[in-house]
């Protein structure tokens, strides 16, 4: 109930203000096991990403902000669990894998943290498609640096796009061991999301 309250706020809030844009929408599947995976330049990323989807997003989140007051109680309340930054943590990890076979949605920031520019990502994204079968959702987003750049503490206006491209599928397994397969699929994930945002910023 509170997620389906904070949805449809999020999205007032994002017309209103921001004039958000969201392309692609319908590349996101109605049903099944999915990886949202996404740029992160903003702690306001996963708000403009949940908003977008018209499916609960599970996110993964560093552990340190399950240490907040109120802030932990509320992120654990919209789905989000925490992971160990840094580390293998095989408990977000077993987690992440049940989710998905149950037939929810993962979101992953693969960057591992928040850049001011897309670079390569950790291959955790990756790994969970390998294990579960998951397609992996790449997202674009730009403009979420202006409206709440590192340091703010109030959100600025500016202009929201949101870019989703196509479901990518694990690539045939052939000839490849899974340590190749992985960290191949990890620069392909990286390569769309790279190309969905230089088209989210010439739109």
């Amino acid at each position: 109930m509170l997620y389906r309250f904070l949805h449809f706020l999020a999205r007032i809030i994002m017309v209103v203000f921001f004039r958000w844009e969201v392309k692609g929408l319908n590349n996101v599947p109605k049903s099944g096991p999915l990886i949202i995976v996404s740029n992160h330049v903003s702690y306001a990323d996963p708000v403009v990403v949940g908003a977008a989807l018209n499916r609960p997003v599970h996110f993964m989140a560093k552990e340190e902000l399950f240490h907040k007051p109120f802030l932990g109680w509320l992120i654990r309340k919209i789905n989000a669990f925490p992971v160990k930054r840094g580390v293998a943590d095989r408990g977000a990890i077993r987690q992440g894998i049940d989710l998905l076979n149950q037939g929810k949605v993962l979101g992953i920031f693969p960057e591992g943290g928040r850049r001011e520019k897309v670079e390569d990502a950790k291959q955790g994204a990756a790994f969970l498609a390998y294990k579960t079968g998951a397609p992996i959702l790449p997202i674009a987003l730009t403009g979420t640096d202006k409206v709440l750049p590192k340091g703010a503490v109030l959100p600025r206006l500016a202009r929201i796009r949101v870019n989703i491209g196509r479901p990518l599928a694990l690539p045939n397994q052939e000839g490849l061991d899974r340590k190749q397969l992985i960290s191949q699929f990890s620069e392909r994930i990286m390569e769309e999301i790279i190309k969905l945002a230089l088209e989210g910023k010439q739109s």
